[in-house]
């Protein structure tokens, strides 16, 4: 429990929520595997339909745009009237190996689906969009078995020769930096900005739906520091300069939303809110704490210079379009490399998600 490695690992887990896999965890074996319980894109696919026939005054599923391979990008309209309201967006799956947000997702479809009280009650006074598995083609790849499971942030498009997948999250038009493109690494930002089909379908939709007030880009990572992390633009140093008055307004709205989304039964420090520039610092500072001192100097050089996410979802939409946005990067607190046993430890405590997730969008629709 105490040794180095497990610091390290915990160090480059909570960091590689913005910068990707930095080699702390060894790779799975690779063969043809079972979901595990894990959604693949068709049985989600399947699932939502039903879903959608079951209540199709409720609940209606629309394809926005397909995937590089072909695969449907299937949003999801919930409402509990057709009278026009304000709207909050939530994304699932940017990065594909981020599987419990979809788990997610579902399970809170499958809650206002079944006319949860509370859920009806947040439908009186918005509608919500919920697209549950932004990179369809990443997550296929990521549970093939031609790679370890839980590897992949990227889609599943050529490139370049021998390069494959773009991080959609780093493909966003606002303070997008070109990088090199390497086949190892989870950051590839694509050639331009929004090189990809994803990306520019859930930017065409945002552009479109003018009534959304509220934006939630759902992440995941593996920490032992905390229960995870509100995110507010912007992402990087190098971004535009945001109002003093905006900036003020993010920082209350995410340290209220960090409060709301925190188990007081989990025994880890509760969520807090940062910009992401700011979790390198945040890192350190853990490290400090909890490094025995004969090994800080080498847990603290684990670190990544810089924690700056280029190119992100949620800055796009508030520099472009005002909308209050926030990314969720929940902290698993397991690290599980076996499919079975991420969904089995990924569904202990669902409810409880959905339950705080519906707190937080109460709270926010109230922002606008």
């Amino acid at each position: 429990m105490n040794s180095l490695g497990r610091h390290l690992a915990i160090a480059c887990s909570l960091a590689g929520l913005l910068l990707g896999p930095l080699g702390s965890f060894a790779a799975a074996s690779t063969g043809l595997p079972d979901a595990g319980g894990l959604y693949r894109y068709a049985p989600m696919k399947a699932e939502l339909q039903g879903l959608a026939q079951r209540d199709p005054q409720l609940m209606s599923v629309t394809p926005i745009g397909v995937s590089a391979e072909h695969r449907e990008l299937l949003m999801v309209h919930l409402r509990a009237t057709t009278a026009p309201k304000p709207a909050i967006l939530l994304i699932f799956a940017q990065h594909p190996d981020e599987h419990d947000t979809t788990l997610l997702a579902m399970a809170l479809i499958r809650r206002i689906v079944a006319h949860d009280p509370r859920a009806m009650e947040l439908l009186k006074r918005c509608d919500l969009y919920v697209l549950p598995m932004a990179d369809p083609d990443g997550v296929a790849y990521d549970l093939s078995g031609e790679v370890a499971p839980f590897t992949r942030r990227g889609n599943h498009r050529e490139v370049s020769p021998g390069v494959w997948g773009v991080n959609l999250n780093r493909n966003w038009g606002t303070s997008w930096k070109p990088g090199a493109l390497s086949p190892d690494h989870g950051d590839n930002p694509g050639p331009v900005p929004f090189s990809e089909l994803e990306t520019r379908a859930m930017r065409d939709f945002l552009s479109a739906h003018r009534e959304i007030r509220v934006f939630l880009d759902e992440h995941s990572g593996a920490s032992g520091f905390n229960q995870g992390e509100v995110l507010y633009p912007y992402s990087s140093d190098d971004a535009p300069a945001m109002p003093k008055a905006v900036s003020q307004r993010y920082q209350s709205v995410a340290a209220r939303v960090a409060k709301l989304l925190s188990d007081p039964a989990d025994l880890r420090p509760a969520f807090i809110s940062m910009r992401s520039p700011e979790v390198r610092d945040y890192v350190r500072a853990q490290l400090a704490k909890y490094v025995p001192p004969a090994h800080l100097q080498q847990a603290l050089a684990s670190v990544p210079p810089s924690t700056n996410a280029f190119g992100a979802a949620i800055d796009w939409a508030q520099s472009n379009l005002g909308v209050l946005s926030l990314g969720i990067e929940a902290s698993r607190g397991f690290d599980s490399k076996d499919p079975a046993d991420y969904a089995r430890k990924a569904n202990q405590g669902l409810d409880g998600r959905v339950d705080r997730t519906l707190t937080a969008m109460e709270f926010l629709i109230t922002c606008d």
